[in-house]
């Protein structure tokens, strides 16, 4: 077997970020697609059954390829999973803001203005002229808040189950254990 390396990890990590980006980059936009639906019950219903498919999925996806990482090479430690995990967690990350911000700003514009619209003539009753300005603003730069948001969300779910998976998956008692011994 192969010596695990630095080099390795991110090779295989960007990989496997390409399957998590373009799972999550997916569900962005057949999301997107469900919205413009005439049914607004069966829209919510499939929606949240996409979005519980996506992060169970997820999770057993990362689970598979920490296992396969361990089982393919040799001396891998819980800091190589670590590693391992929180760069999938990075690049997949930035795959899945960059699929927001397009779906948000180029593929599907008209759906962000008719939420805008929506809500300031639900809530232009109660808000003052400052307060609609900024809304006002906000829709112009909705794109990058999504895009933004998006990549901080990402990266940090991926982050914090890459380091609760690396623990367990190398048998330790908890993520905060120095000692690599498998």
């Amino acid at each position: 077997m192969e010596k695990i390396d630095s080099k390795i990890i991110s090779s295989e990590a960007a990989k496997t970020a390409l399957v998590f980006g373009a799972i999550s980059g997916g569900y962005i936009f057949i999301s997107q697609l469900l919205a413009q639906a005439e049914s607004q019950l069966l829209v919510s219903a499939v929606s949240g059954i996409l979005w519980l498919g996506k992060l169970v999925g997820c999770i057993l996806l990362m689970r598979f390829f920490m296992k396969k990482l361990l089982g393919s090479y040799e001396g891998v430690s819980r800091q190589n999973l670590l590693a391992y995990g929180t760069q999938i967690a990075l690049f997949s990350a930035i795959i899945t803001a960059a699929c927001s911000y397009i779906a948000v700003q180029y593929v599907f514009p008209g759906q962000t203005k008719d939420i805008f619209d929506t809500v300031l003539q639900t809530y232009s009753g109660m808000m003052d002229s400052n307060s609609l300005a900024q809304l006002d603003k906000m829709e112009g730069n909705f794109g990058v808040i999504s895009l933004v948001s998006n990549l901080i969300w990402c990266f940090v779910y991926g982050w914090i189950l890459s380091s609760i998976m690396s623990s367990s998956l190398v048998r330790k008692k908890n993520i905060f254990d120095d000692d690599d011994d498998i």
